[in-house]
């Protein structure tokens, strides 16, 4: 159940296909490569 005064919904739109998006959330390397910040 979304509750808006309690859930926070990120968004982004990446233009990758649906296999490369896949891999993402089921590699966990990949996950640390997308969702992290970038070491600098």
């Amino acid at each position: 159940m979304v509750n808006p005064t309690l859930d926070l919904m990120l968004e982004r739109d990446i233009d990758v296909s649906a296999d490369k998006a896949f891999r993402c959330w089921t590699e966990p390397a990949l996950l640390v490569q997308w969702f992290t910040p970038r070491r600098g």
